[in-house]
């Protein structure tokens, strides 16, 4: 999984929010007015990374990247980015932060935080019996980041993972520092913007982009063929 686990693409939801939210609400008051819409959309964020521990717990080979809405507490730290997108104020992140600091109260919000910033930013896979080799991140990179550069997961690798906007150009630089000459018949697959057709396929970059908004976007990748198929789930 690709990451983004909070804050649905469900535009007409969050605008039905902003108006159930009242400006008054905060993270410091009690007084936390009946909220329905808000209370379901967390409850659908939440139980989704509910599923994802289960499937952690339950095998080694289910992993998940961190995206740049995995911020519960939308912080601004670490690599993180405050989050801001159909609602301008105060925000999708921090209208999450407040519910979850006042329904869930200051424990559990800090240890899910643990939890988000504990997830991987980046995978490899290197097919060796000659399948398709592969990286993922939730964003595609936003520098000539070297493996080294990686695992040292500094805020600014980390951001560079999660909130780059098919802007770049570094997806091959990437390639070839993880595959040496083999880059060429890899892959770089990465998600956070999406389109209509719920892929965009970048052939000079080796870069495809899947994301297809309200809608699940699966890449199969064979173990015996450098081929892959993509799959998108009707709503």
């Amino acid at each position: 999984m690709l990451g983004d686990l909070l804050h649905s693409e469900n535009k007409s939801r969050w605008l039905a929010i902003e108006n159930e939210f009242n400006a008054e609400h905060s993270s410091e008051s009690a007084k936390f007015g009946p909220t329905p819409l808000l209370d379901q959309e967390m409850a659908d964020c939440l139980g989704l990374a509910a599923m994802v521990v289960l499937l952690q717990r339950a095998t080694p080979s289910f992993h998940c990247l961190k995206g740049n809405h995995d911020n519960i507490l939308n912080s601004d730290e670490d690599g993180n980015g405050r989050l801001v997108k159909y609602i301008r104020w105060p925000g999708e992140g921090e209208i999450a932060r407040n519910w979850t600091l006042v329904r869930l109260g200051a424990t559990f919000a800090g240890k899910y935080s643990a939890w988000e910033n504990r997830l991987p930013v980046f995978a490899i896979c290197a097919n060796q019996d000659g399948g398709l080799p592969f990286v993922a991140s939730h964003s595609e990179p936003a520098g000539p980041y070297t493996l080294s550069e990686i695992e040292s997961r500094s805020a600014e690798v980390v951001f560079g993972l999660t909130w780059t906007r098919n802007q770049g150009a570094f997806a091959p630089q990437v390639l070839r520092h993880i595959f040496g000459e083999d880059w060429n018949r890899s892959r770089y697959f990465a998600s956070h913007t999406g389109s209509e057709e719920g892929i965009i396929q970048l052939p000079d970059q080796r870069l495809v982009i899947i994301n297809k908004p309200r809608l699940l976007v699966a890449v199969l990748i064979r173990p015996d063929s450098e081929d892959f198929e993509v799959h998108i789930v009707p709503g």
